[in-house]
């Protein structure tokens, strides 16, 4: 595997985080009936977006893993969580002055 799909495939790890991130949000959002369908409901959410997550790493280098591609999608998670938490300071802060 050559430089470019091994860059090619730690940037989309990387968005790969930011997107799940996001959809883990609204997906615990969804869930807030009962312990039993919020469960349903991430297992499910987990399942497909592991799922899609393979395909796509099957469809750039034909499936081949590195521990640095979970590495970026790991870190993407991160920094997706401290982007959002930092917008939603910003948004309280913007609240209290009006």
């Amino acid at each position: 595997m050559n430089v470019l799909i091994q860059i090619l495939c730690i940037l989309i790890s990387f968005i790969y985080g930011f997107v799940s991130f996001i959809g883990y949000k609204y997906n615990n959002k969804l869930g807030n009936n009962s312990f039993i369908w919020q469960l349903i409901f991430n297992l499910f959410y987990s399942f497909i977006n592991v799922l899609l997550y393979v395909i796509i790493i099957y469809k750039i280098n034909g499936g081949i893993f590195h521990v640095y591609f979970i590495f970026s999608l790991i870190i993407g998670f991160i920094v997706s969580n401290n982007i959002v938490k930092s917008i939603k300071i910003k948004r309280d802060n913007n609240k209290n002055m009006i």
